[in-house]
């Protein structure tokens, strides 16, 4: 265990870093060889939370009037002729909140909502579900990329000789530990656009490594 360990650890050293060193490349490739497949289940995952981890801030900053209007549209809260506020009673939001009083203006009727949702346990109810949609999705779309990704550098070969789909995988994981730190900072400025240029960034290095890694594995 303690073994599997210290390889993990050198192969996300080695998986950041090197970019055209042939010695290093014939190392990396022995590590991906040696490692488990749960090991590079756990590095998958840790990259999928951190490339996560912008969508779900900017998620979880937005406050409950504005979620509800983005789900529902912005008429789920109608004013009635008395001139108090409730809600649209044709409404998904019927069942969460029965009516508002002296709301006069939109940002009154916000801010009641907002308070009342949170007392009514919005963050458990509604918010937690709508991260967990949200993480869902990231990883499918992780799961995608690189099962793609590893295919089609399995294409790039030299003079026939190939890496098996998990040295394929290992090589883009390993490559992502430090573009996905990168990101998910632009993601705070940037959520979702970040995910964008992770994958570009992904790809360029991925089909680099593989090509070095290629040309270690010949030399062998």
């Amino acid at each position: 265990m303690k073994v599997d360990t210290q390889r993990y650890f050198e192969a996300v050293s080695l998986g950041a870093f090197f970019f055209s060193n042939e010695a290093k490349a014939t190392r990396f490739a022995a590590l991906l060889k040696e490692l488990t497949t749960r090991r590079l289940v756990l590095h998958f995952l840790l990259i999928t939370i951190c490339l996560n981890f912008p969508v779900m801030f900017a998620i979880a900053k937005i406050a409950p009037y504005e979620v509800f209007s983005r789900l529902y549209g912005e008429d789920f809260l109608v004013v009635q002729p008395d001139g108090t506020a409730s809600i649209n009673p044709d409404g998904p939001a019927a069942d969460s909140l029965n009516s508002f009083t002296n709301a006069d203006e939109n940002t009154f009727m916000a801010d009641n909502f907002n308070a009342l949702m949170i007392q009514n346990g919005y963050g458990r109810k509604i918010m937690l579900p709508l991260l967990g949609m949200a993480f869902v999705l990231v990883l499918i779309l992780q799961a995608a990329f690189y099962a793609s990704a590893a295919f089609y550098i399995g294409l790039q070969r030299l003079t026939g000789t190939a890496l098996s789909m998990k040295e394929r995988l290992g090589i883009l994981l390993f490559s992502s530990t430090l573009p996905v730190f990168l990101v998910a900072i632009l993601g705070l400025w940037l959520p979702t656009v970040h995910i964008l240029v992770f994958y570009l960034t992904v790809i360029v290095i991925g089909f680099q490594k593989n090509k070095v890694a290629l040309r270690a594995a010949n030399d062998l």
